[in-house]
């Protein structure tokens, strides 16, 4: 699936440079990398916008996929000093085995270091 998207990916990310991605010949390490680096690049255009938040909520879904592994999907949803609205998917989480609050909180808290949203150990 993800093969098929990456022309359409390639064509938004980097419009300046055709074929990049889906080249057939290009390794699995290199597209690997190449992903890493769009996630990097939306992990920290989201920590900039978390930044500029005068206020926001979490939001917190738990849901079973196809394989009855339960998923743990955190939103953030924030208004700046422009009032716009922001709000986001910050992460999707596989909870294997107990799914305790404290399970919950603990993948919480580490989503929330990652967007640098805490410093804090709480």
């Amino acid at each position: 699936m993800i093969k098929e998207c990456m022309p359409a990916v390639e064509k938004i990310a980097f419009p300046d440079k055709i074929n990049i991605i889906s080249n057939n010949s290009l390794s699995r390490f290199t597209i690997v990398r190449r992903i890493d680096d769009l996630f990097e690049n939306i992990a920290t255009t989201l920590r900039e916008r978390i930044a500029k938040m005068e206020y926001c909520s979490l939001a917190l879904d738990e849901s079973c996929d196809i394989s009855d592994t339960a998923q743990l999907a955190i939103f953030l949803r924030g208004i700046d000093t422009k009032f716009n609205i922001i709000e986001e998917l910050c992460s999707l989480i596989p909870m294997q085995g107990t799914r305790t609050g404290k399970d919950l909180y603990n993948e919480l808290k580490t989503v929330l270091k990652n967007f640098n949203f805490i410093s804090k150990d709480y």
